[in-house]
């Protein structure tokens, strides 16, 4: 899992929480910044449930029921463009 924890880090999840217009921009920023991160971000899942998801991960906590993604009743949720 990539290391992603600091000040910057704090940041960009911050920014990533609350909002950039465009999440090519949030892309773009978090490539610049973090590459490991953002190669770890493979498919088009929206940032802030990647984000999420990492950071549960990392702590132990598997709040998704589904054993893939593909098989979740809320793919669209996290997959996709933003609406």
């Amino acid at each position: 899992m990539p290391d992603w924890t600091g000040e910057r880090a704090s940041s960009v999840v911050r920014v990533a929480v609350t909002g950039v217009p465009v999440r090519r921009e949030l892309s773009q920023m978090i490539a610049l910044n973090f590459p490991e991160l953002a190669r770890a971000k493979n498919r088009d899942m929206k940032w802030k449930k990647f984000l999420y998801r990492e950071l549960c991960q990392r702590e132990g906590i598997y709040v998704c029921a589904s054993p893939s993604c593909e098989a979740c009743s809320d793919y669209a949720v996290c997959f996709g463009p933003e609406a």
